[in-house]
């Protein structure tokens, strides 16, 4: 609820005692407003990422030719548990949009490569496509999944070393025995 004339305890303390410095911790998620730092790394997430890119892409040639030699000895399902973990290991790594084109990587490469006939796009058996569908979704899945806990983390660090700062602080004044330290 907007109300025009209240002022925080944080404003009013402001007002108050304008040589201390008020710092405010916990602040509502819809008010948060952002700053120059923010704007940097969303830019870095934005534009800075083509080498992850290059990597998932990467990521998923190396499981195609890891899973060359074995599609002889092995069935076409064990085959696409290669791709799933290179999926898996590009989101951990990389975060959701490496994830995301590992995914569709995985699948065209292992539609092309092993899926009758070999070396085409085509499908002989329809069941193969449920097996797309399904490796496209655990890819797309598990790339959103690690995008946010590897969001979870840069919040949890930024918000530990708010609190050591803070804890400092405390310290440091708890110590002070005269007012002008």
């Amino acid at each position: 609820p907007w109300r025009p004339f209240y002022r925080s305890f944080a404003d009013r303390l402001g007002h108050r005692a304008p040589d201390l410095d008020v710092i405010q911790v916990a602040r509502s998620e819809a008010r948060f407003e952002r700053t120059q730092g923010d704007r940097q790394v969303l830019q870095e997430s934005l534009y800075g990422q083509w080498p992850a890119y290059l990597k998932a892409g990467a990521v998923c040639g190396l499981a195609g030719i890891v899973a060359e030699p074995l599609h002889t000895h092995f069935d076409l399902a064990n085959i696409v548990m290669i791709f799933m973990l290179a999926v898996v290991l590009v989101g951990v790594r990389y975060g959701r949009g490496p994830a995301i084109l590992a995914s569709f990587l995985s699948v065209g490469i292992f539609d092309f490569l092993y899926v009758p006939p070999r070396l085409t796009f085509a499908v002989s058996d329809v069941q193969y496509l449920m097996t797309f569908v399904i490796m496209l979704a655990v890819g797309l899945i598990t790339g959103q999944l690690t995008a946010g806990l590897r969001y979870q983390a840069h919040v949890a660090t930024q918000r530990e070393q708010r609190v050591r700062a803070l804890y400092e602080m405390a310290r440091d004044l708890g110590s002070a025995l005269m007012p002008e330290q």
